[in-house]
């Protein structure tokens, strides 16, 4: 699965978060305290924080654990966390302030020009309340090892509508508290909430197994060298209470209803969309149903290529993994996508003979190959290399930095087919590719067209909208004009494999006009994905809040649509034909 970085806008549009020396970071000692709610801090633990994530660099250190009223639910300090993920977010700019004797109100300054980015929590309404979910993403750093948006600069961005967002935690039995600890007032949080809501937009996440916090950058790799480490804790082969089971359900719940990007009605909770036989597996005592229970709502009434169950419960072995037995475990759209792969990879084996059994793909398959007239560019997922190992020195691209980096693929095979002065028409094969980077995504396109490229969202929950426009300076000479290799004739191919940003590509192409798409419909796909971390550890990712959709401006207002399931090409080709480059000079001819 590839991560589609949602968070480009803020990583171009913000240079310098501003740290106001001026303002007092202070609480007013009128805050309800957790004895005016009834509440008892039954157990506190000190647990080492170990950050596993290498695309930030945080310091190893310790935080407290609370757990409530003998539920078994872990709590934790929301100001301590911040200062604790400093280097994954921006916590020297964050200012606190008590407005009311219920409220505290956490802010920041992208610019001074402009007003604060604010969050408020509220203890008597269980609340958390931002101006803009642009709060919760904004003031994540820029990874230290690959660049999502080198070479893109804007050339312009408009919002419209409400972009103000209300947690409430209240329904889902969670609270936010103001409490008296140690001296200090301090508010807490669920550990799995806290870590939805504040750090899930950069896809970071935390693990607490009963020893020890680890910070992960999103899990994808399960026989990683972290996996069991992040695991492994005083949690493991031990029952989980029934509040604990029910917290998990409920943030289970409260994730789907925040965050989850193709939520149809955003009235209906999905408490009254789990039926009766999912929700008894999920609040089961015993955890292999609990495993079944998620794993089955996800990969059969969810259905989509976005959400899958990565792992189960810290309470579990700490070995213990997750993996799919057979198609039928998956839905109908889902099972269809697999056996279109299936029968993709059976044409492209017979097209690359070894292709499919090596590690090093681009040995076999060229990245850009001929057919008298026409080339062709095989593109199998748009990702970003790591920056020390795609450039060297002087800022040009390794010789082997195509095999891991879009852009740079793009860059040979554009270079290599201007050797060939007798091709005009150039098919962009992304029949294969299941996404990846949005970054990587807006640069592979700079080499089509030099028109700014529109990135059209809606944030889901709200169902706000948000126009960005983007240039590339596809030749690196500080200027984004009359870079594109425009005088070609493009194509693009695509498949049901086309997912995610592949889909993303196939939907700014139509609407471009940048050439013909050909192939069969691609697989769809209109958001990202987001992590979720249950209360009991189990990991959950989802497609995320924000949905692309192509818009358009009419009479002054934006009409838009999401492609959710898919681009249909305007030229239809047989799977088998795919891979035969005759048949394909052919009908462009």
């Amino acid at each position: 699965m590839k991560k589609l970085f949602l968070i480009l806008l803020s990583v171009l549009c913000i240079g310098t978060l501003y740290s106001c020396q001026w303002l007092n970071n202070f609480f007013n000692p009128s805050v309800k305290l957790v004895e005016d709610y009834n509440v008892v801090i039954s157990e506190r633990r000190t647990a080492d924080f170990i950050n596993y994530a290498d695309e930030y660099h945080l310091q190893n250190s310790s935080t407290t654990i609370y757990y409530l009223d003998n539920e078994g639910v872990p709590y934790v300090d929301i100001q301590q966390m911040f200062n604790l993920l400093k280097g994954f977010l921006h916590s020297e700019v964050l200012y606190y302030r008590n407005i009311s004797n219920h409220e505290t109100k956490i802010y920041y300054y992208v610019n001074l020009a402009s007003n604060p980015l604010t969050c408020i929590l509220n203890y008597q309404q269980d609340s958390i309340e931002a101006n803009t979910y642009n709060f919760f993403q904004y003031y994540v750093y820029q990874s230290e090892n690959t660049n999502a948006a080198k070479y893109l600069s804007l050339s312009g961005s408009t919002e419209y509508g409400d972009q103000s967002i209300k947690y409430s935690l209240q329904p889902y039995g969670f609270n936010v508290l103001a409490i008296k600890d140690e001296g200090e007032v301090k508010s807490l949080m669920p550990l799995s909430i806290f870590s939805m809501i504040f750090l899930s937009a950069g896809y970071y996440s935390l693990y607490y197994n009963g020893t020890t916090l680890n910070g992960v950058d999103l899990i994808n790799d399960k026989n990683s060298a972290f996996y069991e480490a992040v695991r492994q804790g005083e949690y493991n082969d031990t029952n989980k209470s029934p509040s604990l089971i029910n917290a998990t359900y409920q943030s289970f719940i409260f994730g789907l209803d925040y965050f989850y990007g193709l939520r149809e009605d955003p009235e209906t909770s999905y408490r009254n969309l789990i039926s009766q036989e999912y929700q008894n597996l999920m609040l089961s005592t015993n955890k292999e149903d609990n495993t079944l229970g998620y794993s089955s709502f996800v990969y059969q009434y969810l259905n989509e290529g976005h959400s899958s169950y990565q792992g189960p419960s810290l309470y579990d072995s700490p070995n213990a993994k997750f993996n799919l037995q057979n198609v039928s475990e998956l839905g109908s759209r889902m099972q269809e996508r697999y056996q279109v792969n299936q029968l993709l990879n059976e044409k492209f084996s017979q097209r690359f003979n070894g292709a499919l059994t090596t590690d090093d793909l681009y040995s076999i398959v060229p990245a850009v190959r001929y057919q008298n007239n026409t080339a062709i560019i095989y593109l199998d997922q748009f990702n970003n290399g790591v920056e020390e190992e795609i450039y060297n020195s002087d800022g040009t691209y390794r010789s082997e930095a195509y095999k891991s980096d879009a852009d740079a693929l793009l860059n040979k095979a554009m270079t290599d087919i201007q050797t060939h002065p007798n091709v005009d028409k150039v098919i962009l094969d992304i029949s294969r590719n299941p996404g990846g980077n949005l970054g990587a995504l807006l640069r592979v396109l700079g080499y089509l067209t030099d028109e700014p490229i529109r990135n059209a969202m809606v944030y889901n929950y709200t169902r706000s909208l948000s126009i960005t426009n983007y240039l590339t300076d596809t030749n690196r000479d500080q200027n984004p004009a009359n870079d594109a290799y425009s005088e070609y004739n493009w194509y693009l191919l695509i498949s049901p494999v086309s997912y995610s940003a592949a889909n993303i590509a196939a939907s700014i192409f139509s609407n471009m006009n940048l050439g013909t798409i050909i192939g069969q419909k691609s697989g769809g796909g209109a958001c990202g994905i987001l992590p979720l971390i249950l209360a009991d550890g189990s990991t959950i990712v989802i497609s995320g809040p924000n949905k692309f959709v192509t818009a358009n401006e009419f009479n002054d207002s934006w009409i838009y649509w999401d492609n959710e399931l898919g681009i249909f090409p305007n030229i239809y080709i047989d799977y088998k034909n795919f891979y035969d480059d005759a048949y394909l000079e052919s009908i462009l001819n």
